[in-house]
């Protein structure tokens, strides 16, 4: 089984790039283009290696997710890789307990490492 990464933002060109980039790459990738569809599918019962996510959305913004992701006990401790092109993205990385921060436009390098640093390569799976 292919290991599973969660894109959540709303711009829909950056969601389609980020999802070919790691398709490619081999992983399995789900988009959802608001952190209330996120949490629809994660209660699906769907445990991604990493969330990519974005904080300036619609429905319901990056903090907003967070803020509820971490009361529940179920995907509490599912890493996040906050997304923004924010000045003060690791200021607000801190504020919301995010273990890493890519900054807009994501550098592709940067954004693989921090895939593989949290979900390992697929062809090691």
């Amino acid at each position: 089984m292919k290991p599973t990464v969660l894109v959540i933002e709303d711009d829909r060109a950056i969601l389609a790039a980020i999802r070919d980039i790691l398709e490619m790459e081999g992983y399995e990738t789900h988009c959802s283009s608001n952190g209330k569809e996120a949490l629809t599918y994660l209660d699906g019962g769907t445990r991604p290696c990493l969330i990519l996510l974005d904080l300036m959305m619609p429905v319901m913004d990056g903090v907003e997710f967070r803020k509820i992701q971490e009361r529940n006990p179920k995907i509490s401790d599912i890493p996040i890789a906050l997304m923004s092109a924010d000045g003060n993205v690791d200021v607000k990385r801190f504020n919301i307990g995010a273990q890493e921060c890519l900054r807009k436009p994501v550098d592709l390098m940067e954004l693989l490492g921090t895939v593989k640093k949290y979900c390992g390569s697929p062809n090691e799976k």
